[in-house]
Protein backbone atom coordinates (compact mmCIF):
# COMPACT_ATOMS: atom_id res chain seq x y z
CA UNK A 1 0.00 0.00 0.00
CA UNK A 2 1.34 3.51 -0.69
CA UNK A 3 3.48 5.13 2.19
CA UNK A 4 3.26 1.58 3.74
CA UNK A 5 7.17 0.55 5.29
CA UNK A 6 8.61 -2.31 3.65
CA UNK A 7 11.02 -2.33 6.96
CA UNK A 8 7.57 -3.45 9.49
CA UNK A 9 6.75 -6.91 7.88
CA UNK A 10 10.88 -7.55 7.44
CA UNK A 11 11.54 -6.99 10.78
CA UNK A 12 8.25 -9.11 11.87
CA UNK A 13 9.44 -11.89 9.86
CA UNK A 14 12.69 -12.06 11.31
CA UNK A 15 10.89 -13.35 14.26
CA UNK A 16 13.82 -11.76 16.53
CA UNK A 17 11.27 -12.58 19.36
CA UNK A 18 11.17 -16.35 19.46
CA UNK A 19 13.88 -16.93 21.78
CA UNK A 20 12.72 -14.82 24.13
CA UNK A 21 9.46 -16.46 23.63
CA UNK A 22 10.58 -19.56 24.01
CA UNK A 23 12.54 -18.43 27.44
CA UNK A 24 9.14 -17.57 28.53
CA UNK A 25 7.77 -20.60 27.83
CA UNK A 26 10.67 -22.76 29.67
CA UNK A 27 9.76 -20.48 32.34
CA UNK A 28 6.36 -21.95 32.54
CA UNK A 29 4.24 -19.00 30.63
CA UNK A 30 1.50 -20.63 29.69
CA UNK A 31 0.71 -20.83 26.04
CA UNK A 32 3.90 -19.87 24.88
CA UNK A 33 4.84 -22.92 23.59
CA UNK A 34 1.94 -23.22 21.13
CA UNK A 35 2.73 -19.21 20.27
CA UNK A 36 6.29 -20.21 19.04
CA UNK A 37 3.89 -23.16 16.99
CA UNK A 38 1.10 -21.33 15.52
CA UNK A 39 3.89 -18.39 14.61
CA UNK A 40 5.85 -20.54 12.65
CA UNK A 41 3.09 -22.39 11.25
CA UNK A 42 1.35 -19.32 9.99
CA UNK A 43 4.57 -18.04 8.26
CA UNK A 44 5.49 -21.29 6.32
CA UNK A 45 1.47 -21.12 5.59
CA UNK A 46 1.56 -17.15 4.68
CA UNK A 47 4.97 -16.79 2.94
CA UNK A 48 5.48 -19.04 -0.01
CA UNK A 49 9.05 -20.09 -0.22
CA UNK A 50 10.78 -17.47 -2.62
CA UNK A 51 7.53 -15.48 -3.15
CA UNK A 52 6.84 -12.17 -0.94
CA UNK A 53 8.93 -9.43 0.84
CA UNK A 54 9.69 -11.61 3.46
CA UNK A 55 11.45 -13.63 0.88
CA UNK A 56 13.45 -10.35 -0.70
CA UNK A 57 16.69 -9.92 1.39
CA UNK A 58 18.61 -12.93 2.36
CA UNK A 59 19.80 -11.67 5.64
CA UNK A 60 16.31 -11.58 6.62
CA UNK A 61 15.83 -14.78 5.54
CA UNK A 62 19.21 -16.51 7.13
CA UNK A 63 18.42 -14.33 10.52
CA UNK A 64 14.31 -15.56 10.35
CA UNK A 65 16.19 -19.50 10.30
CA UNK A 66 18.72 -18.98 13.16
CA UNK A 67 15.70 -17.09 15.56
CA UNK A 68 13.47 -20.11 14.43
CA UNK A 69 16.10 -22.35 14.99
CA UNK A 70 17.81 -20.65 18.49
CA UNK A 71 13.46 -20.76 19.84
CA UNK A 72 13.45 -24.33 19.13
CA UNK A 73 16.46 -25.65 20.80
CA UNK A 74 15.36 -23.57 24.00
CA UNK A 75 12.24 -25.96 24.24
CA UNK A 76 13.84 -28.96 22.69
CA UNK A 77 14.46 -30.13 26.38
CA UNK A 78 11.10 -28.83 27.63
CA UNK A 79 7.94 -30.76 26.99
CA UNK A 80 6.81 -28.24 24.62
CA UNK A 81 4.22 -30.97 22.39
CA UNK A 82 5.94 -30.42 19.39
CA UNK A 83 4.80 -33.48 17.31
CA UNK A 84 7.11 -35.21 14.28
CA UNK A 85 4.62 -33.37 11.74
CA UNK A 86 5.69 -30.23 13.05
CA UNK A 87 9.10 -31.06 13.37
CA UNK A 88 8.88 -32.46 9.34
CA UNK A 89 7.17 -28.97 8.33
CA UNK A 90 10.05 -26.78 9.92
CA UNK A 91 12.73 -29.20 8.36
CA UNK A 92 11.06 -28.44 5.11
CA UNK A 93 11.04 -25.06 5.68
CA UNK A 94 14.37 -25.34 6.53
CA UNK A 95 15.33 -27.09 3.38
CA UNK A 96 13.85 -23.83 1.84
CA UNK A 97 15.81 -21.05 3.59
CA UNK A 98 18.97 -22.56 3.06
CA UNK A 99 18.29 -22.81 -0.59
CA UNK A 100 17.03 -19.26 -1.18
CA UNK A 101 20.40 -18.25 0.94
CA UNK A 102 22.56 -19.72 -0.77
CA UNK A 103 21.37 -18.69 -4.59
CA UNK A 104 21.24 -15.18 -3.21
CA UNK A 105 24.35 -14.79 -1.27
CA UNK A 106 24.99 -11.48 -1.05
CA UNK A 107 28.91 -11.79 -1.55
CA UNK A 108 30.74 -9.04 -3.21
CA UNK A 109 34.64 -8.70 -3.68
CA UNK A 110 34.67 -5.51 -2.04
CA UNK A 111 33.25 -4.20 0.62
CA UNK A 112 31.50 -7.42 2.01
CA UNK A 113 29.20 -6.17 4.76
CA UNK A 114 27.37 -7.83 7.64
CA UNK A 115 24.77 -9.21 5.31
CA UNK A 116 26.75 -11.94 4.20
CA UNK A 117 27.84 -12.51 7.46
CA UNK A 118 24.41 -13.11 7.93
CA UNK A 119 23.87 -15.51 4.89
CA UNK A 120 26.77 -17.44 6.44
CA UNK A 121 25.49 -17.59 9.94
CA UNK A 122 22.18 -18.96 8.69
CA UNK A 123 23.34 -21.32 5.94
CA UNK A 124 25.64 -22.67 9.28
CA UNK A 125 22.42 -23.13 11.44
CA UNK A 126 20.50 -24.52 8.71
CA UNK A 127 23.00 -27.26 7.61
CA UNK A 128 23.88 -28.27 11.46
CA UNK A 129 20.11 -28.54 12.00
CA UNK A 130 19.17 -30.85 9.33
CA UNK A 131 20.11 -33.89 8.86
CA UNK A 132 23.35 -35.39 7.51
CA UNK A 133 23.33 -35.60 3.93
CA UNK A 134 25.59 -34.76 1.23
CA UNK A 135 23.65 -31.61 0.32
CA UNK A 136 23.39 -30.10 4.25
CA UNK A 137 27.03 -31.93 5.00
CA UNK A 138 28.14 -29.31 2.03
CA UNK A 139 26.74 -26.67 3.14
CA UNK A 140 28.22 -27.25 6.88
CA UNK A 141 31.65 -27.28 5.01
CA UNK A 142 31.18 -24.36 3.31
CA UNK A 143 29.34 -22.09 5.70
CA UNK A 144 31.75 -23.36 8.19
CA UNK A 145 34.77 -22.00 6.07
CA UNK A 146 33.45 -18.91 5.03
CA UNK A 147 31.91 -17.87 8.27
CA UNK A 148 36.11 -18.16 9.38
CA UNK A 149 37.07 -16.29 6.71
CA UNK A 150 34.62 -13.36 7.37
CA UNK A 151 35.35 -13.18 10.99
CA UNK A 152 38.71 -11.98 10.20
CA UNK A 153 36.93 -9.64 7.64
CA UNK A 154 34.93 -8.09 9.64
CA UNK A 155 36.38 -7.21 12.47
CA UNK A 156 39.81 -5.43 13.55
CA UNK A 157 42.31 -7.09 15.76
CA UNK A 158 41.10 -4.94 18.45
CA UNK A 159 37.30 -6.11 18.30
CA UNK A 160 36.41 -3.05 16.13
CA UNK A 161 33.75 -3.55 13.21
CA UNK A 162 35.23 -2.47 9.83
CA UNK A 163 31.71 -0.96 9.19
CA UNK A 164 32.28 1.61 12.36
CA UNK A 165 28.57 1.71 13.17
CA UNK A 166 27.56 0.58 16.93
CA UNK A 167 24.61 -1.09 15.77
CA UNK A 168 26.49 -2.75 13.00
CA UNK A 169 29.06 -3.87 15.37
CA UNK A 170 26.50 -5.14 17.70
CA UNK A 171 24.59 -7.49 14.78
CA UNK A 172 28.02 -8.64 13.64
CA UNK A 173 29.11 -9.36 17.20
CA UNK A 174 25.98 -11.41 17.97
CA UNK A 175 26.08 -13.26 14.56
CA UNK A 176 30.29 -14.32 15.48
CA UNK A 177 28.97 -15.31 18.74
CA UNK A 178 26.14 -17.40 17.97
CA UNK A 179 28.38 -19.08 14.96
CA UNK A 180 30.98 -19.61 16.86
CA UNK A 181 29.35 -21.66 19.60
CA UNK A 182 27.44 -23.60 17.33
CA UNK A 183 30.61 -25.13 15.89
CA UNK A 184 32.11 -25.45 19.19
CA UNK A 185 29.24 -27.05 20.03
CA UNK A 186 29.10 -29.54 17.28
CA UNK A 187 30.32 -33.30 17.15
CA UNK A 188 33.01 -33.32 15.14
CA UNK A 189 32.78 -36.88 14.11
CA UNK A 190 29.02 -36.74 13.43
CA UNK A 191 29.93 -34.48 10.56
CA UNK A 192 32.67 -34.33 8.10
Amino acid sequence: ARGADIKLPWELARMQHLPQLAQAARLGEAGAASEIRAQILDFIASNPPRYGVNWKGPMDVAIRAVNWLVALGIMQDGDCGYDADFRAVVGRSMLEHGLHVLQHLEWSEEPRSNHYLANITGLLFIAAHLPDAPLTDGWLGFATREFLIELQRQFHPDGGNYEASTGYHRLSSEMALFGAALLLGLDPTAQQ
